[in-house]
């Protein structure tokens, strides 16, 4: 049990600053983050800081060997300072340099469209057999199994790369089966299964290579950083088995290592899912193999965002509380059986170094593990040490092995966090609760489990006062829940590990007990995934606070921790002030807030109206948010015909960054799943109410019991959900007067092709907004367009903000003369990138007078209706908001 005592202690502040390891830490961070600054990396050339390095080391020797300065410590402390950062610089320049030789990541930078390539080089990760995408509609998008795995490059070969490798080597071979040395990786990602291949492979790849892309709406999972860390320059998507050849060699020791690895890990995963009953295609199984083992897979797209926004993503990364139950659970078994403490603490260290070689390498559980390795040692060796010297050198070890880590949020809150509850819990358990109890072991059991409560309650505040700067700076929102939903969680998280190891444990020798296990295992999994997701539909569960600066987090981490650190009564005077400083930002920033609503509620204006339309590849999601809730936020169509889990990937990640926490009524233009492939996944999520589609739509469901429009349609109503059919003559109203009218198509009509089919309808916002007006088209096309055009006046036609027809794939002169009718002052297009090659309607007459913006160039874009008239545009890629104005062309 933790037990907490804190009496006569020094401050945080001098705890931190009289420890030479932890101050050392400080040093080589600040060299390491100083030296991937473009300006320093720029400015003096690695081996200038490096000779820097050496000279200030030599002088400290000088200084100490001479003793110059007598009765002086400052200048050896000085030199030694120094000596350190600047060694840290010339160690991340050295990173920086090699990263930017890579000429594999240079190509794919310098030139980001897809080429074919012929690649050879070794296979370094397990390959992985799974389904491309997951989503409740997956099944209806043709999404088949892909196989994936990493590609350690050393060579290209054929005329594939001659024009790209141009510009890195000028000089290439005239054979076309020459190999030209390439130093890289890639992510190979082949559309089919193929369990041929493992890990030391050496193979011949021919594939389309093209580079990550940046997220391109709020909210979404930046897939190119992360992949930068991982040193991937890009992906190389294989079409067929064929084009994957072995070539015969000699495995070095690291592939035999890895090989080791790789059969182990299989065995393991195995042994802990056998047996386990968990829903089909649930997340639950993810989450198991993510808390036990590290991978963290496709299917936990959705949890793992739900953890994020409560504040509980923590749990999903291996880290010291998994080393720390397996470290329990190794002593408890040592002890019944009646080992030495040495040969206990021995098996700790050799269990603990066969976990972290299954693992993934990342850094928390690195972290923990050089911290309690190093703990195990020392109490080997008879010697003390003190945490934060464990702390601070495991800190080192990571951060030289990885410079590029200290600027991850990964690293400052596993560190950071961690440094917190070390220097900060005991203090203020003593602050809050009294100090504990001087001879814990007199205590009776009940007050043991007060005492251990509180200090708990204590660790996991203080966790959260430090995490919380450090979640605004890189995520922009904050979890007011996560202090109350630590506590059960983590009940949940330990049940699940504990189980989880005795389970693996027990599988090779007692395998009736392991199965005696998976029920529980399954119901711990699930209801873990239902107390989060409980969570996530509390109103405050997340507060989205934009991305405050940098300067903002370091000063409000500086005086948090010296408003917790305060140890004496002078200083908890000054922490005092401290806090007080604290509550009056606070209160400052609650007071403009308040103001800001209350000037709301008081003015009788209405509030802007936003159209959002989210960048889902090729397919549509637009939001119509009037403001007022979740009963003024409409969705016209939600679906991408290139991401089955689009709507747990982008579309509810998205809304949930723009405030969009639950909407009423979901639209679905027509019968075509790049519209509602993501339907299901939110109105989970986003708890619609109401699901509105057209009499062409009901029908086919009708005729096709079989297809995607039936399942989606059957799928509602067993939720809930009121499914109605709307169709031209139809009409809503939100509020503030905005209505949406139906214009196409008319219950009776038919058509050949279910694009012509789409509902049209007109958004009028009505004189509260200057009657300024919306026209969403979805999928209309010409025989459409000419019914529009026969059926209302060119009056009704007219809008200020247009959605392109079908993406834009359809520019002929029926659709130009459409656009050129409703005379639209901004056009936003909803596609992928692969429409904008060739593009026709950047010549397009019709668009001349008016603002395109496309997201598969632009990102998200919202664009704004205000109620004195004006209208604003914003895109993702470019934040500059931009006015619309009737006057002006853009």
């Amino acid at each position: 049990m933790l037990l907490l005592r804190a009496s006569n202690q020094p401050s945080a502040l001098t705890v931190l600053i009289t420890n030479r390891t932890a101050v050392g830490a400080m040093l080589v961070l600040s060299g390491l983050a100083l030296g991937q600054a473009p300006v320093v990396a720029q400015a003096i050339a690695t081996e200038w800081w490096l000779a820097a390095s050496l000279g200030a080391l030599c002088l400290w020797l000088l200084v100490r060997r001479y003793a110059i300065f007598k009765d002086a410590h400052w200048p050896s402390a000085v030199c030694m300072a120094v000596a350190l950062m600047t060694l840290a610089v010339g160690r991340a320049t050295v990173t920086s340099s090699l990263h930017a030789q890579r000429e594999l990541t240079r190509i794919v930078e310098d030139d980001p469209r897809p080429r074919i390539w012929h690649l050879r080089g070794t296979i370094r990760s397990d390959p992985v057999i799974r389904r491309s995408r997951r989503g409740a509609m997956a099944r209806f998008m043709h999404v088949g199994t892909v196989t994936t795995f990493t590609l350690e490059v050393d060579a290209a070969v054929g005329r594939a790369w001659r024009d790209a490798v141009a510009s890195v080597t000028p000089a290439l071979p005239s054979d076309d089966e020459v190999a030209l040395p390439l130093d890289g990786a890639v992510m190979v990602r082949l559309k089919d299964a193929d369990d041929r291949w493992q890990v030391g492979d050496r193979v011949s790849v021919t594939g389309l290579l093209r580079g990550f892309a940046p997220p391109l709406n709020p909210g979404e999972f930046d897939w190119r950083t992360s992949a930068q860390r991982q040193g991937l320059g890009g992906t190389l998507t294989v079409a067929h088995r064929a084009n994957i050849r072995l070539i015969s060699h000699v495995p070095t020791m690291t592939d035999r290592f890895l090989r080791v690895r790789s059969q182990v890990r299989r065995w393991v995963s195995r042994a802990l899912l056998a047996d386990v009953t968990l829903p089909d295609e649930g997340p639950e199984e993810s989450l198991l193999v993510a808390l036990i083992l590290g991978d963290r897979g496709i299917g936990l797209d959705g949890v793992d965002q739900t953890f994020r926004r409560v504040g509980l993503a923590h749990l999903l990364a291996i880290s010291g509380l998994h080393l720390g139950i397996l470290a329990l659970l190794v002593a408890g078994a040592c002890r019944v059986v009646g080992v030495s403490p040495q040969t206990e603490r021995l098996l700790i260290v050799l269990l603990v170094l066969l976990y972290v070689f299954i693992v993934p390498v990342r850094v928390p559980i690195w972290r923990a593990a050089v911290m309690l390795l190093v703990a195990m040692s020392a109490q080997l060796s008879g010697r003390r040490i003190s945490g934060l010297s464990v702390l601070a050198f495991a800190a080192m070890l990571v951060a030289v092995w990885k410079p590029e880590e200290v600027y991850a949020p990964g690293f400052q809150l596993s560190f950071g966090v961690v440094t917190g509850l070390v220097l900060l819990t005991p203090m203020s358990r003593s602050r809050w609760f009294g100090p504990g109890p001087d001879d814990p072991e007199t205590l009776t059991w009940h007050e043991v489990v007060l005492e251990s409560t509180k200090s708990m309650a204590t660790a996991v505040m203080v966790a959260w006062l430090i995490s919380t700067p450090l979640v605004a700076y890189h995520f922009a929102y904050v979890c007011p829940l996560a202090p109350v939903a630590s506590l059960p969680a983590f009940l949940f998280v330990t049940a699940i590990l504990g189980l989880g190891f005795v389970k693996i444990a027990t599988a090779a020798l007692v395998p009736v007990a392991g199965a005696a296990l998976s029920p529980l295992l399954g119901h711990a999994s699930a209801g873990l995934i239902a107390m989060t997701q409980r969570l996530d539909q509390l109103p405050f569960s997340s507060v989205v606070v934009g991305h405050p600066s940098r300067w903002w987090a370091v000063v409000t981490l500086a005086l948090l921790v010296w408003w917790l650190g305060s140890a004496n009564a002078q200083r908890r005077r000054l922490s005092k002030h401290a806090g007080l400083l604290c509550l009056a930002i606070a209160a400052v920033w609650l007071m403009a807030e308040a103001n800001r609503w209350g000037s709301r509620l008081l003015d009788r204006r209405p509030p802007p109206v936003r159209l959002i339309s989210l960048a889902v590849g090729n397919g549509s999601c637009h939001v119509i948010d009037t403001g007022t809730g979740p009963t003024g936020t409409v969705l016209f169509d939600c679906g991408s015909g290139d991401y089955a889990g689009a709507g747990l990937g982008i579309i509810v990640p998205s809304l949930r960054r723009s405030g969009i926490r639950h909407a009423c009524t979901l639209i679905i233009s027509h019968d075509d799943v790049d519209h509602f492939s993501s339907a299901i996944d939110v109105m989970r999520e986003m708890q619609i109410q109401r699901l509105m589609i057209t009499p062409q739509m009901q029908r086919a469901a009708t005729e096709r019991p079989w297809g995607a429009a039936s399942y989606l349609l059957s799928t509602a109503i067993e939720m809930g959900v009121d499914v109605q059919t709307v169709s031209a003559g139809d009409s809503i109203t939100l509020s503030h007067g905005i209505r949406l009218d139906w214009l196409h198509p008319q219950s009776d009509d038919r058509f050949s092709v279910d694009n012509d089919a789409s509902s049209v309808i007109q958004v009028t916002l009505g004189p509260s907004y200057e009657d300024r007006s919306i026209l969403l088209t979805g999928d209309a096309q010409g025989p459409a367009a000419d019914l529009l055009q026969l059926r209302h006046h060119p009056e009704v036609l007219r809008a200020d903000v247009m959605e392109l027809p079908h993406h834009g794939a359809w520019a002929n002169g029926v659709v130009e003369e459409f656009v050129r009718l409703v005379d639209p002052k901004l056009v936003i297009q909803s596609t992928g990138p692969a429409r904008l090659i060739d593009d026709p309607w950047d010549t397009s007459p019709a668009l001349f007078d008016c603002r395109r913006m496309v997201t598969a160039r632009d990102g998200c874009v919202v664009t704004t209706f205000h109620c004195d008239g004006t209208i604003e545009t914003w895109s993702f890629v470019n934040p500059e908001s931009g006015r619309v104005d009737s006057q002006q062309a853009y």
